[in-house]
């Protein structure tokens, strides 16, 4: 058994979508809702799905954990879906044939992800096809316990297929600028968080992140985090728009790789260097600069 879980806030343009999408490979979805003030329920009620409120957290992990907490014993495999994304065909084929044939020792399952972009799927830039673990065996993953930025990790081998899921959201820019104003926030926070306190324990030796995100926090960490803040941002930009071809995506891609790939990297950046000097110039603790300037309360 299957059971998909979407955690929820005002996606009353999303949901049905979501839930069609997802009546194609299970019947048994939980939407967890942080008590959204718009139709949301109202949509998920008239689809007999399974829902529950609870006050959101802070951060998508918190939520998704304790969703984990919900799900009934005989639950075999779960699979994580956010409400503006959607699956195609072949991934919903892919994730029937596998779970069939997959033996005791694989525990999770990987897939790729694509952004749909204001009607524009993103093809390269090196974002076309990220590679995301949201399905695995239940009872053998969870979210690690990260703010910002956080990933599926799995006790056992990870399998992957070829098929994709959508992230296709259908809010305004404004609304896409809001929400990557706050995600910088987050991840200004868990940047900071790694020079000012002990770096999360969490994630032992028997819990694994798929491999591509493996290569993605090597590089990071070794690469990128080492170079001026400064600047990173827009040689990351050039990179992923010149060497990564993300030329090809034409003039909506352009505004893509511009807002995602330099714009926001730069904001965390500043948000970084704005926390860092703050403490330097005032002498105050971690905890109450990330909550003058971040608005974190930690």
């Amino acid at each position: 058994m299957i059971t998909a879980i979407i955690l929820t806030f005002n996606e009353e343009l999303h949901i049905q979508r979501c839930i069609n999408s997802l009546k194609k490979l299970t019947d048994n979805i939980l939407v967890v809702d942080s008590l959204s003030n718009d139709a949301t329920l109202k949509i998920v009620k008239e689809n007999n799905v399974k829902f529950l409120t609870r006050k959101w957290p802070g951060n998508h992990s918190d939520q998704f954990n304790w969703a984990l907490t919900q799900l009934p014993k005989n639950t075999d495999w779960v699979i994580r879906i956010d409400a503006d994304e959607i699956f195609d065909s072949k991934l919903i084929g892919d994730i029937k044939a596998t779970l069939k044939r997959a033996g005791s020792e694989v525990n999770g399952i990987t897939f790729n992800r694509r952004i749909v972009f204001q009607g524009k799927a993103i093809r390269f830039g090196g974002v076309g096809k990220n590679t995301v673990l949201r399905l695995f065996r239940f009872g053998f993953g969870f979210s690690e316990p990260k703010i910002m930025d956080e990933h599926i990790i799995v006790k056992g081998q990870i399998a992957h297929i070829n098929g994709c899921i959508y992230d296709h959201n259908l809010n305004s820019l404004s609304w896409w600028v809001d929400k990557h104003n706050t995600y910088a926030s987050k991840e200004a926070f868990e940047i900071l968080k790694n020079q000012f306190q002990t770096s999360d324990t969490l994630q032992k030796k028997y819990f694994h992140y798929s491999p591509k995100i493996k290569v993605i926090n090597f590089f990071k960490k070794s690469l990128y985090m080492k170079l001026s803040p400064r600047y990173r941002a827009l040689f990351y930009f050039l990179f992923r728009y010149i060497f990564c071809l993300g030329i090809l995506d034409g003039y909506k891609g352009f505004s893509f790789h511009l807002l995602q790939g330099f714009w926001y990297r730069y904001l965390v950046d500043l948000k970084t260097l704005e926390v860092q000097s703050y403490i330097l110039e005032n002498s105050i603790s971690f905890k109450d600069a990330v909550s003058k300037k971040l608005g974190i309360n930690i």
